[in-house]
């Protein structure tokens, strides 16, 4: 019988293992299963074997120990015995061990690492509901999302190269352009996520408040230079024509926006108007300071602005930024 294995799986067989000739499967049934019958042997005789054989009885005693007592990560776990994660997940089945990942309740963020995750997240980025979480409210592990659009690159890197602790993979990821419905353009979008620990849930149970970012006082003090830098290269602009710097805040209600308005005052003395703009129908808030003001602005966030982010506050360096 003729072609009866639809092409999708014939796609998917190619693709992934390499091993089809797209043409040989599709002159006939018996053939295609001959070929997922190879596949299925491979694996398993193949490839859980080496497994096998790499981890004697002397590693399962290392990984019972590191796995279950320690509870080390599995990335981590990985790379001090110089595997795959997926091939220490094979080894965990193989002994009978949970291949649920276990985080490693050690980690702690530097000082940098947190005033990026906090600044970012006023701004850009974001901590999704995943899974369960969007559907019935049950508390399980986050992560933090950062994405920019592929102008920003630089941008992105720099924030990567300060977290990439947190990072499973070695780069951040270019997305395919995607349509944006508000302008019909297509956008293509260059970020990446840390990988999901409690501790992130420490920082979203600060922000957010039934689903939704929300600024509260205890947030807004834990805000340093740096956190403050990252937030403005996010969503801060500068007039062209004038002295003039606003920081978009229409994500937040009006006694937020009027709680980070008091909040800049205090910590930094400046002193900033609260301006509502029509834009195709919507109200947009924006956090707006001029002359003095803009000055001491700049010379605050001038030395954590990486090049590529100068036109943010361009017109008012007076040197050359320190990137840290």
């Amino acid at each position: 019988m003729k072609n009866v294995v639809s092409q999708s799986q014939i796609q998917k067989v190619s693709r992934k293992y390499q091993l089809v000739n797209r043409k040989l499967l599709k002159k006939s049934k018996r053939t295609a299963e001959m070929w997922f019958f190879f596949h299925y042997m491979f694996y398993n005789f193949f490839i859980m074997g080496f497994t096998i054989s790499k981890f004697d009885k002397l590693d399962s005693e290392i990984l019972k120990q590191r796995y279950l007592i320690d509870r080390v990560s599995q990335l981590i776990l990985s790379k001090e015995m110089n595997c795959s994660v997926t091939t220490l997940r094979k080894a965990l089945i193989l002994f009978d061990m949970p291949t649920q990942n276990r985080h490693d309740l050690s980690l702690s963020l530097t000082a940098e690492e947190k005033s990026v995750i906090l600044g970012g997240l006023l701004g850009d980025a974001c901590i999704p509901l995943r899974g369960r979480d969007a559907i019935d409210n049950v508390v399980s592990v986050k992560h933090v999302n950062f994405v920019h659009s592929i102008k920003q690159k630089e941008y992105v890197d720099f924030k990567f190269s300060i977290l990439k602790r947190l990072v499973h993979k070695e780069t951040p990821t270019l997305f395919k352009p995607r349509l944006d419905v508000r302008t019909n353009k297509f956008y293509q979008a260059y970020g990446f996520k840390t990988f999901a620990h409690p501790i992130f849930d420490e920082i979203y149970d600060k922000l957010y408040i039934d689903g939704h970012k929300t600024i509260t006082q205890e947030y807004l003090n834990e805000i340093d230079d740096l956190a403050l830098s990252i937030w403005w290269n996010d969503d801060g602009t500068k007039n062209k024509r004038c002295k003039q710097m606003a920081l978009a805040v229409d994500a937040f209600s009006l006694p937020e926006i009027e709680l980070i308005q008091k909040w800049l005052l205090k910590q930094y003395s400046i002193e900033s108007h609260i301006v509502v703009k029509n834009y195709k129908g919507k109200q947009c808030w924006n956090l707006t300071w001029y002359s003095k003001n803009v000055d001491l602005f700049t010379e605050i966030v001038r030395p954590y602005t990486i090049p590529s982010m100068e036109y943010k506050i361009k017109s008012h360096l007076s040197s050359s930024p320190v990137t840290i």
